[in-house]
């Protein structure tokens, strides 16, 4: 309380000091002392300046109950209230204090407001992604998508579906709340050719666009006349001799041939007509050709070379009283190939 003044009995004022000197005068007198409630001042701060607002400040009589709030600012997060010591007196935005008999200062405490930063991959397979993670509204941020093998990166999008940024890399400042990005990816389609070699050998199939990791058959058949050798690739690297062959498209345009060989240009060598006698024969083995002889090689039945003779003739007189009775195999050497006869010896 604080002094008002002095009246008399009808209420005029006496005096204004709360000490008051007088002379006292010929009659009773009855004096008043007049108080009144005083009035304190609520001072309230935010720290840091600008986080928050606050409600409630101003003059009050001890004993008066105050409704205190506190409200943070976008980007914020209300902490607590403290006295001027730095005490804590409330961790609640909203409080109701009791006024004191002095002047009270209080100050809301604000700090920055966590916000989540999450990034998907669409598909998941597509690729990967970098960045998340917890931010504060006002820092810079920056988000990579690495799109992985058989994929290519084509925007960030967010929860509307708009589109953010068309760069693998993306920097931008985090806003106050939780975010969210999409790294969107596409599968490439990749250009499978074939050719058959030569041309006239047959007939491929399977050629077209397919994506990195799909199975692909691919098939050749032969024309009349050819048979299929095999797959190679453009560098001429042997990939299949299964004519229908199978295999997983890699990240890349491919191009495969299939090779067919012309089977009626392959002949058999035509021999020259060979005469061997007397078979059996006993001293001499007399070989008559209509080519010119240039080697001649006698081996027993159990694959041992018992003769061997270089000639350059189309009659040869051979002896042979050196080999045993039994079976023997001639192998004649000549320039259009090679020619086996069987003779026998008895005596």
């Amino acid at each position: 309380y604080v002094f008002v003044n002095w009246t008399d009995d009808d209420g005029n004022e006496f005096a204004g000091n709360a000490e008051h000197t007088f002379d006292m005068p010929a009659q009773d007198l009855s004096l008043t002392a007049n108080f009144e409630m005083a009035e304190y001042t609520l001072s309230l701060l935010v720290e840091p300046e600008g986080s928050g607002e606050v409600t409630g400040a101003g003059n009050y009589n001890m004993g008066d109950m105050v409704l205190i709030n506190a409200t943070p600012a976008e980007g914020y997060d209300f902490v607590s209230w403290t006295d001027e010591d730095g005490d804590v007196v409330s961790a609640s935005p909203s409080e109701s204090i009791t006024m004191p008999a002095e002047d009270l200062t209080l100050t809301a405490n604000f700090e920055l407001a966590d916000y989540t930063l999450s990034l998907l991959a669409e598909p998941e397979e597509g690729g990967d992604v970098t960045g998340e993670g917890t931010y504060q509204m006002g820092d810079e941020v920056t988000v990579t998508a690495n799109a992985n093998e058989g994929y290519e990166f084509i925007n960030w999008t967010n929860l509307d579906d708009e589109v953010v940024a068309d760069t693998e890399e993306y920097s931008f400042t985090m806003p106050a709340e939780d975010v969210t990005l999409i790294a969107n990816f596409e599968q490439l389609s990749f250009t499978l050719s074939l050719s058959a070699e030569p041309e006239t050998g047959g007939t491929v199939s399977g050629e077209g666009l397919y994506v990195f990791g799909e199975e692909v058959t691919v098939m050749a058949e032969a024309n009349e006349d050819y048979e299929f050798e095999k797959w190679a690739d453009e560098n001429g690297d042997e990939v299949s001799q299964e004519a229908v062959f199978t295999f997983t498209m890699p990240s890349e345009d491919l191009h495969l041939v299939a090779h067919f060989e012309n089977v009626t240009a392959i002949t058999e060598p035509v021999l020259p007509a060979v005469v061997v006698y007397p078979n059996p024969a006993s001293q001499y083995l007399n070989i008559s050709s209509d080519e010119t002889l240039k080697q001649i090689s006698v081996y027993n039945i159990a694959g041992q070379m018992v003769i061997d003779k270089t000639t350059d003739s189309k009659k040869v007189q051979l002896p042979v009283q050196s080999l045993e009775n039994g079976m023997y195999f001639l192998r004649l050497y000549f320039e259009s190939g090679i020619a086996i006869e069987r003779f026998e010896i008895i005596r």
